[in-house]
């Protein structure tokens, strides 16, 4: 996971999103960022291991899940949304490419890559 995703973080997507001044504990981009927070091992998870770019929280409770990837992979994206989905913790998948924005309910259940 996160083959094709991005290596700088572009600041455009957070200025759109306005996420460019939030930090811990309501927006993670590294798992070193992650402290001592409810839900801090899906956290990192999420941020190491699934390859996501970053996650936004509400109140503590990681809400958003963040993908920025220079090209958008349907399969990749999939993989990342059943992952997210079977975890329960995040309602929404925003994944962000030069040409694509998608946004995803994490309540719904995935659709494949087909």
């Amino acid at each position: 996971m996160g083959a094709t995703a991005s290596s700088q973080r572009e600041p455009a997507w957070k200025d759109l999103l306005s996420l460019s001044a939030r930090r811990a504990p309501e927006f993670y981009e590294k798992s070193d960022d992650v402290g001592n927070v409810p839900h801090a091992g899906a956290l990192r998870m999420t941020l190491d291991s699934l390859g996501a770019t970053a996650i936004f929280c509400v109140q503590q409770v990681p809400t958003a899940v963040i993908l920025a990837v220079d090209a958008y992979d349907q399969s990749e994206v999939a993989f990342l949304h059943a992952a997210l989905w079977n975890q329960g913790l995040c309602s929404l998948l925003i994944v962000i490419s030069k040409d694509t924005v998608g946004v995803s309910s994490l309540a719904r259940y995935p659709r494949s890559a087909d």
